[in-house]
């Protein structure tokens, strides 16, 4: 076939009708007329219309068995299947059927075009490549090749449908021979695609901080998916699935799933709707770094419209941010450890301002001091729970509310294991203590004892005994004086280190905070001052022995080990309390081989003058009570 020159072109023989295939809705019934006889007619009358002027259409009233079809392209939004019919086909009147008349081997192609930029589209899909088979592959007048296509949208903004014709027509020359052209016409049928529905979602875990974490391992290791969808469509959507798929190694709990039933199904038209997921890690998964990110596991949505017609949309991966529990600088402030108040009319010690060398002596070294040996706590995995808070009375029923001025018990379990390798046969023998923290002074704690800082007047006055410039040498009472001044630094150094806190010849840390604990997390909150310990504030737990951890490569340690104790607690206040202030402590470990019944490596007390504890877990707040009016009031 010849390409065609410009005076060739005649008007095509086909034409291409494309329309949008949608579902047909009921036409609304117009209201009813009431016709009354009597004197309240007039009235009804204009109450009648009254009502129809201010609806301004009879749309809101109930719907006729009459089926109506759209007047125009309409709306269309992502997740739903686009349908059109085509139809080529031959409209001359041609009787009989002159050659001239007949296109011959019509071809009819149909694209979708999405993602339309000026610079072109991002995707070019094909939907249907259609040929006239009848008649030897020719399309006479009257004749037309009819197909549908469907297309499922997955990506917002413009979208173009491209249909391209191709077929051959014969044409006469001016010399009067005739000759077949190939001809062709493209049609462009662009349309946006809107969205739907708007899907947000947000992710929260709970705080090791804060009360709820610490009643199980399975509440503390839980994370809640809030997922909102909005619909944004001009009609109501019925969900048909509303499924989360969690990733591998999540189990998942649908807290929503029996909410939305009946009337409630239909999420009107600007609704907005709420769904609660709970996933939980499985047994054996590795937790995940603080600060990195976790994938959660995908959205998968189906819904209907009031017509039947069907949408869906699948959600990328969703995550979170894994919180980072460190102590920010308001918790630092409050847990910093107080400083020594001097006494009245005494100043305490400034920084000594540095002086050239050759004009002023330096001060001696201090002896190097060996300070107390802290036993390892590497390869010790410790976790702690509270197992019942109950009133102290035993006549009270388990969920009996709690009374200010009368104790309650609060019982923890600690689940240690081992996950450092050991010698075959070996066990790890662990002596445990838990201590209370004093967070903030309580109602019932004496002041703190005031210490005063060691005296400086020797210091102050060896300032002024300055050697002239040039001098090497000390002299004999500039050396007695230094020697003076770290003589009378040991004294207080060793009353300082008497007010430390020892249990079985250990010593033990000072029942304030450290403020770079950063076990306790960011959003801390203290114990409440009306709540005070009743009895000691050191338990000693006893001796633990840890199995090794089996050597079959899953890397989760040895078997667990419980510890179960008790602590009495009494709240001077009425209403919501917050209980806490907690220290597991690690006053020994050691090694014990098989058959030998003692320890393979020396106890920390055997070498040094002194043994310190090592702090496992430190806890702000473990529980929250609401406290009612005493009994006696």
């Amino acid at each position: 076939m010849a390409s065609p020159s410009p005076a060739d072109r005649t008007p095509h023989l086909l034409a291409l009708k494309v329309l949008r295939s949608t579902r047909p809705s009921l036409v609304p019934s117009a209201p009813l007329g009431c016709y009354v006889e009597g004197p309240g007619r007039d009235s009804l009358a204009q109450l009648e219309e009254s009502g129809l002027s201010r609806r301004g259409s009879a749309s809101g009233f109930g719907r006729s068995g009459a089926l109506s079809l759209p007047t125009s392209f309409g709306t269309i939004y992502l997740g739903e299947t686009f349908n059109a019919v085509l139809s080529l086909s031959n409209d001359l009147h041609s009787s009989p059927a002159h050659a001239s008349s007949i296109a011959s081997q019509p071809v009819l192609k149909v694209e979708m075009h999405t993602g339309l930029t000026p610079q072109g589209p991002s995707a070019k899909i094909v939907l249907a490549n259609v040929e006239a088979h009848e008649a030897g592959g020719m399309l006479a007048p009257g004749q037309s090749v009819e197909t549908t296509v469907a297309h499922e949208l997955k990506e917002l903004g413009a979208h173009a449908l491209v249909c391209t014709v191709t077929y051959g027509a014969e044409v006469r020359g001016e010399d009067g021979s005739t000759r077949l052209l190939s001809r062709s016409f493209r049609k462009v049928y662009k349309f946006q695609v809107n969205n739907p529905l708007s899907v947000r979602t947000k992710a929260h875990a709970p705080s090791p901080a804060t009360a709820t974490s610490y009643l199980s391992p399975a509440e503390r290791s839980k994370i809640f998916l809030e997922v909102q969808v909005h619909n944004h469509c001009e009609h109501a959507m019925y969900f048909e699935r509303m499924r989360f798929d969690p990733l591998a190694g999540l189990s998942l709990d649908d807290a929503s799933a029996a909410l939305f039933e009946g009337a409630d199904a239909l999420l009107p038209a600007g609704g907005v709707r709420q769904f609660l997921y709970i996933l939980q890690p499985g047994k054996g998964a590795a937790p995940a770094p603080p600060g990195s990110s976790q994938g959660l596991g995908r959205l998968d949505i189906v819904w209907r419209t009031p017509h039947g017609e069907v949408g869906r949309l699948q959600s990328s991966t969703l995550g979170r941010r894994v919180p980072q529990f460190g102590v920010s600088g308001a918790a630092a402030e409050n847990l910093a450890v107080p400083t020594a108040t001097p006494a009245p009319g005494r100043q305490l010690l400034h920084p000594v301002r540095s002086v050239p060398v050759g004009e002023s002596p330096a001060l001696p070294p201090l002896p190097p001091s060996s300070g107390p040996l802290v036993p390892s706590a590497d390869g010790i995995a410790c976790e702690l729970f509270v197992e019942s808070v109950t009133p102290f009375s035993s006549f009270e029923p388990p969920l009996a509310s709690f009374c200010a001025e009368e104790p309650f018990t609060v019982t923890f379990v600690i689940a240690l294991r081992e996950t450092a390798p050991l010698p075959l046969g070996s066990k790890r023998r662990l002596h445990l203590a838990a201590q209370h923290v004093a967070w903030q002074p309580s109602a019932l704690s004496p002041p703190p004892p005031q210490v005063d800082p060691p005296s400086v007047t020797s210091l102050q006055q060896q300032q002024l005994l300055r050697p002239s410039p040039g001098a090497s040498t000390l002299t004999n009472s500039t050396r007695t004086s230094l020697e003076s001044i770290a003589a009378s630094a040991a004294p207080a150094s060793r009353a300082n280190a008497q007010l430390a806190p020892t249990l079985r010849g250990v010593q033990l840390p000072h029942p304030t905070p450290s403020p770079s604990a950063s076990r306790l997390g960011s959003g801390l909150q203290l114990s409440s001052s009306s709540v005070v310990l009743l009895g000691a504030n050191v338990r000693d737990l006893g001796e633990i022995e840890l199995a090794a951890p089996l050597d079959n490569g899953d890397g989760e340690g040895g078997p667990v080990e419980h510890v179960r104790f008790s602590m009495l607690f009494c709240a001077l206040e009425q209403g919501l309390v917050r209980v806490g202030g907690l220290r597991v402590l690690l006053l020994d470990s050691e090694v014990v081989e098989a058959g030998k019944g003692q320890a393979s490596m020396a106890q920390a007390g055997d070498a040094g003058e002194g043994r310190a504890a090592t702090t496992l877990l430190e806890l702000g707040t473990f529980a929250e009570l609401w406290i009612t009016t005493s009994k006696g009031k």
